[in-house]
Order: C-alpha cells, then structure tokens, then sequence
C-alpha cells in the first residue's frame, strides 16, 4: 500500500504499491521523486512519522519520513515548533553515523513544507516491550544503562554538545536484528554552549521523565542521566513516574512498587543518584555513572560541582593533563570470561599486555583503560568504545573496528594493518607512527594531519574510500 502524505487528504491509506498519484486527492504520492510512504507511524507535536521506502536505491531500503505538521496556527509557538524541527535535522546531520542514533539520509522542504528522511530502526520501543513481555528485571537494567550511557557520553562530547531532552521508554527501539538499543526523536535535542547553558530556553521534553531544572527551561547535561534514571524505575516497575514519587515526603518511593523484582544495593544507589531531584546530588556526567557501574564504588558519593560540569570541551582538554588513576588490572580469561556474561563497560581498567587476538568482544566499552601492547588481531571490536585509552604499541592488525569511538585515543606505535576502521571516530586520537597499511579508513572521521603521522601506503583505503589519498 502506498500513503499520501497530503495532510488534507481524506482517505490516505487507499493506494495501490505502485501507483504515483493519490487516488483520492490526486497528490504526488512519491516526495523528491524517490521516497514512498508506506504507513503513518505516529503523530507527535511537531510532525508525523511514516514508514517509507526509498525507490532510488537498488534495494528500495526502508526508512522514515518525518514531516512538519504543528496544529497550533499562533505564529511565535509555530515558528519555535518549526525551529525545533530544523534543529533535528541539523543534530542528526551533525553527529554522523552512529550505530544507536538513526542516520539522516535527506532533509528537503516542498513548498515551503519540510521534511526530514532518516534511517529506518526494525524493532519495538522499551513502552511496548514493556506492554508485552512486562517489567524489567536489574540485569535488563543493568544491559539499558550500560548500552545508553556512552551514547549520552558521545552526544555531550560533541563539540557544541548536545543535550537530548527527550530521554523516555517510547524512545528507545530494541533492534530486531541484533537486539541493541537505540536512541531516537532528536527533536527536542539541545545543543549546549556554555552561554546558551546560561539562557532560559523552551520548556521541551515528557513531563513524566523530565529533570526538575527542564521543566524551568534550564537543562544541562545530568537532565538526560536524571530521565535516564527515571525510565529505569518505570521499566522496574510499570508505574507512572508520577506516582513513583511522594510529593508528602518529597522523595522517591519506587521501590514500594517492585513485585518480585529485588534489586541490589549497588544498582539500586545508582539510580537514586541518577534522579536526585537536586542537581548538585546528582551524577553530573555519563562517564561518572559508568564508572560506577565497572565496579568503582569510591564513585558514589564523590561530589561534582555542576557549574563545572557543563562544558565537556573544558573537561576533555584537561583530562589530558591529568595524571591516570591506580586501574584494576585484569587477565584475559577474566574479561572474556565478564564478557560472556554480559558485561560490556570496563571503563578505566588495566588489561595491558594481554593477549586477545581474535576476542569477539564487539561492543565493548575500554574507555580510560590501559590497552597498551595488547594483542588484538584479527579481534572482532565493532562499536568499540575506546574514548581516551592508551592503545600504544597496541596489536590491532586485521581487527573489526568499524563505527568505533577512539576519540583522544593514543595509538602511537600502533599496528592496525590491513584493520577496518571505517565509520569510526578517531577525533584528537594520537596516531603518530602507527601502521596503517592497508587498513580501511573509509568514512573515518580524521584530519589528514593526523594521518600525515601515521603510515600508510598505497592499499591503504583513505576516508575517501579511494586508495592513495586522504581527498
């Protein structure tokens, strides 16, 4: 079936596959000549989603059309409505590939209506799996956090940072091909400069799962670990947050609401501190929280001034300087071993020297952690986090480690011939002298400073995704 996408259409769900014109009000059924919508998805308030198929392409791939449709016609609520929806675009545009953030594949207006195409996501939302299969067990929780909070470190990384708003269960699509998390609707998206940290913006987000400071137009970075941390407790418990909170004691009761569905100690402090309703109790990053849950539980009640805790740009450049923390040094046959059961972060660690050539430990997270001299050929490292570790000296010929975070890695010295790193984010990473002989850098985000450091050779595939030259 194909739908018009007309909003004044009266019956746009009565085509045929393959027909180019609304058989009911007489519309061009395909946008741009390419994009054919095959359903409405949902309406929010800003627009309408549909399920659609790309027509331009040799396998006509799925993929979402999002189209501006704001009901409320007075002018400065439209014009902040219609802004928020560029604003989409542009966040999607700016954050590139990501394996849990949808791509934007075109934006485009037609007549003065915009629209935005973007990535199709296969899968069911947390709110529907949560209607289906029931309330989430600590080691479902456990999973969310440890697969969402880097994606929240990535986008607060960006350089301005983006705060998301919009953090919710609806928000949150379980792939069906692989059963990863991803996180959707940028809609409400922010970026966050330090002055517009300072302005009083627009009241943005779901009520039920927004931080007390965004509901008074001020969000900053912990706003989307407090919603976070409020999606957590509704999963646990299938109750309004609403209700999960005692406006008599002003104070959290959701754990009145668990049946039969203990959580620890450990897990259950981290996601007290994850919605304190004061911001300065709060965790105030996404790495604090992970370190937390890698087992650092000197973490909990370190104390962070918020007013210091905005500018993540600030953060990264003087975490250069600072000297590494004692790291809990570990063997193979433990992270292999942590790995099978589920564990993904291993954030500030000691695994140097270790041998884990051909290690099927896609998806890891080694952010901070002392990775120097391990052997990691031919290791499948796929959307690997390795944001700020020491890969110097590191064996990294033949790996997987395509759409990876090595932002402000070091990977002096290192071997990463013939390795694939396409897609991956290699920002401010050190990589002087490292061996990139025919390693695949296609879609790699680099400068061709950095690979002017580093050896390459004529099999080399350049970001490009031609051989023999950065451009």
């Amino acid at each position: 079936m194909s739908y018009c996408i007309n909003p004044t259409c009266p019956a746009p769900d009565r085509n045929s596959p393959t027909t180019n014109f609304c058989m009911s009000c007489g519309a061009k059924i395909l946008l741009k000549d390419r994009y054919r919508a095959l359903k409405l998805l949902g309406q929010g308030g800003f627009g309408k989603t549909f399920k659609a198929v790309d027509e331009d392409r040799p396998r006509k791939p799925l993929c979402v059309i999002k189209q501006f449709a704001f009901s409320n016609n007075h002018p400065e609520t439209r014009q902040i409505a219609l802004k928020l929806f560029y604003e989409e675009a542009q966040h999607l545009e700016a954050l590139g590939k990501h394996d849990q953030i949808p791509e934007l594949l075109a934006y485009f207006d037609i007549e003065g209506q915009p629209y935005l195409v973007q990535q199709f996501i296969d899968g069911q939302d947390l709110e529907q799996e949560l209607a289906t299969a029931g309330t989430f067990n600590q080691a479902k929780i456990r999973e969310l956090l440890e697969s969402l909070l880097p994606v929240l470190d990535f986008l607060h990384h960006q350089s301005p940072p983006v705060i998301h708003r919009d953090i919710k269960p609806a928000n949150i699509i379980r792939r069906r091909s692989d059963s990863g998390l991803v996180l959707v609707d940028f809609g409400a998206a922010k970026q966050a400069t330090q002055s517009m940290l300072a302005k009083t913006g627009t009241a943005i987000g779901s009520a039920e799962f927004a931080a007390p400071e965004q509901a008074r137009r001020k969000p900053v970075f912990a706003s989307d670990i407090y919603s976070l941390g409020v999606t957590c407790i509704y999963l646990l418990t299938q109750v309004s947050p609403f209700d999960l909170f005692d406006m008599n004691q002003d104070a959290w009761v959701w754990r009145d609401y668990l049946i039969d569905n203990p959580v620890d100690e450990k897990l259950g402090k981290v996601l007290d501190k994850m919605i304190a309703n004061v911001l300065p109790q709060r965790y105030q990053s996404a790495s604090e929280v992970l370190a937390v849950l890698g087992q650092k539980p000197d973490r909990f009640n370190t104390p962070i001034d918020p007013s210091k805790s905005q500018s993540f740009v600030e953060a990264i450049d003087s975490s250069r300087d600072t000297p590494r923390k004692e790291q809990l040094k570990l063997d193979a046959q433990g992270v292999l071993a942590a790995y099978r059961r589920g564990q993904r972060v291993f954030t500030e660690m000691d695994i140097s020297s270790l041998d884990l050539s051909k290690a099927q430990i896609h998806g890891i997270v080694l952010t901070n952690s002392n990775c120097a001299d391990v052997n990691f050929q031919g290791a499948n490292l796929c959307g690997v986090k390795f944001e700020k570790a020491d890969l110097s000296g590191a064996v990294l010929k033949d790996a997987v480690l395509s759409r990876g975070y090595l932002s402000y890695a070091n990977l002096q010295n290192a071997d990463l011939r013939g390795a694939d790193l396409s897609d991956a984010y290699l920002h401010y990473a050190n990589l002087h002298g490292a061996n990139l002989c025919g390693a695949n850098l296609k879609g790699v985000k680099v400068t061709e400073d950095q690979l002017n450091r580093a050896k390459t050779n004529f099999m080399t595939i350049f970001p490009n995704g031609k051989r023999g030259g950065f451009w």
